[in-house]
């Protein structure tokens, strides 16, 4: 909402120190306030303002639940006051989690309400629709060989999967192919299958980027990647939001760098998350595949780890919330087969728990040293 807010006063002309005021005044306990600083100060008789919330699902899968309460109160909040501030609020949900949005029950009612009008479902691209995204960007760039695009066209046009994720595989696909044939100089039809088309394009990329970190990079890759997804009991997997203030400094150099097109974009970062720019990047990869097929015993030990850390922090990293010998044995087991793969929050976590066991295992050691020293002094005074 933050960066929202500030590329509109951007927009607006507005100083940078306004900028950071409105920034400031966003407050998601106080959707009045932040009603002002999304219309940017600007007149609300005279302003009309749009909100949108792209990607709405990861309220639902990726947020801790207090926080995604509050966020979603606070939405309720501004449209509520759309009279008197001129705000509408959109969402945009990938039609397989819509039911999920039942987790809140005052925002689904609204969306629910009036027969579904608060509803608009989105139809798969239509063959004038693909060839708009195709030919159009090509126009603004000068490129005008129609039969290219024509061959091009053809082949998006018989390898669109129906899966939600098509047009995003697309978009990296035209991406990919694009970039390579700048880069070599062949046609554009011939890039586009070299990159694997729609359904090969991300793996492509994906290891494209892989071949040209450095060894120290690639080190960090896997170790990266596996705290950005969570691996389900079943074999399926999906991706999670990290911060990015949890990451070492190695980790989120890296981090940063895979959210850049050089980096393929592979990564997206906020400023103070990282998560993977594509779901589809997990299961359409085969590298990581066969990493998670490996390991996946340790990613779902890491998983609980984490999970056991989010608890001990939401606790105020009270001793209560330390793990018991068992869980700290299995901890302990992972950190020292995958030290790179602790986030600072859980190295924190079992260097306590590690002080904590020492403590209790030095207080034993007292307990029976005096209950030595007592029965020998009773054994000694049997003597007299």
């Amino acid at each position: 909402m933050k960066r929202g807010v500030t590329d509109a006063a951007e927009q607006l002309g507005l100083s940078t120190k306004h900028q950071a005021e409105l920034r400031q005044r966003i407050d998601l306990t106080n959707s009045s306030e932040t009603a002002y600083a999304i219309r940017c100060d600007m007149p609300a008789e005279t302003t009309q303002t749009l909100l949108v919330v792209d990607q709405f699902e990861e309220v639902i899968t990726m947020t801790p639940p207090r926080e995604a309460d509050e966020f979603v109160n606070c939405l309720l909040g501004l449209s509520d006051t759309a009279k008197q501030h001129g705000i509408r609020v959109v969402l945009t949900v990938r039609a397989d989690y819509f039911n999920l949005i039942s987790a809140f029950p005052d925002l689904f009612e609204r969306v629910a309400a009036s027969n579904g009008r608060g509803r608009f479902d989105l139809k798969s691209i239509s063959e004038n629709g693909l060839e708009e995204i195709v030919e159009g960007p090509l126009r603004l760039v000068g490129y005008k060989d129609e039969d290219q695009v024509a061959a091009l066209l053809a082949g998006l046009k018989k390898d669109l999967p129906e899966q939600a994720s098509g047009l995003a595989l697309t978009q990296i696909a035209l991406d990919a192919a694009w970039l390579k044939h700048k880069r070599e100089g062949i046609d554009l039809m011939s890039a586009y299958s070299q990159v694997g088309g729609i359904q090969g394009a991300l793996a492509y990329e994906a290891d494209r980027v892989r071949k040209m970190l450095d060894p120290e990079e690639e080190q960090l890759l896997f170790p990266l990647l596996v705290r950005l997804l969570r691996l389900g009991d079943t074999g399926g997997a999906t991706r999670r939001a990290e911060r990015l203030d949890n990451l070492a400094p190695e980790m989120r150099a890296l981090a940063e760098k895979l959210a850049t097109e050089d980096g393929g974009r592979l990564l997206s970062v906020s400023a103070d998350k990282v998560e993977i720019g594509h779901e589809a990047l997990i299961t359409q990869w085969p590298w990581l595949r066969r990493q998670l097929a490996a390991e996946a015993g340790c990613v779902r030990e890491l998983a609980r780890l984490s999970d056991a850390t989010e608890s001990w922090v939401d606790a105020g990293k009270a001793a209560r919330a330390l793990p018991n010998r068992g869980d700290r044995k299995r901890f302990n087991g992972l950190a020292a087969r995958h030290p790179k793969w602790l986030g600072l929050a859980e190295i924190a976590f079992l260097r306590r728990a590690g002080r904590r066991s020492a403590l209790q295992t030095g207080a034993v050691a007292t307990v029976v040293a005096s209950l030595v020293v007592l029965i020998v002094a009773v054994g000694v005074m049997g003597a007299f």
